[in-house]
């Protein structure tokens, strides 16, 4: 488990065949393999960029919150989860299309974003 201001991430690995996948913008579901080594969670920094799950191409992590329509004063807020390969997740709105679970996943690593009680 993480926190990252006003959020906690709670990570697990589980083997894919006993995998249970839950739906929503609050969990993500990863191929451990695929998802890189070394994650962490921070803030967006400039110039980062994703492929987002289902697209060909990469795209500005700043376009993402603003299609989101996500207010100009939350993006900072918005968790990232990222490894030494890149961004995995960016939290309640994608996961990258690189780590997405598939027929040849072995583990999957299994995010859950909340926010903390008494934050706003």
């Amino acid at each position: 488990t993480t926190r990252f201001l006003d959020w906690e991430i709670t990570a697990r690995v589980q083997e894919a065949r006993c995998a249970h996948y839950e739906a929503g913008p609050w969990h993500a579901d990863l191929d451990l393999a695929a998802a890189g080594s070394g994650l962490i969670v921070r803030q967006r920094e400039p110039g980062d960029r994703m492929q987002p799950l289902g697209m060909t191409g990469h795209k500005k992590v700043q376009d993402i919150l603003v299609d989101a329509k996500m207010p100009r004063e939350d993006r900072d807020l918005v968790p990232i989860v990222a490894s030494t390969e890149g961004i995995v997740w960016l939290v309640g709105c994608c996961l990258d299309d690189r780590a997405k679970v598939g027929t040849n996943t072995e583990k999957v690593l299994c995010l859950r974003a909340e926010r903390m009680a008494g934050r706003v």
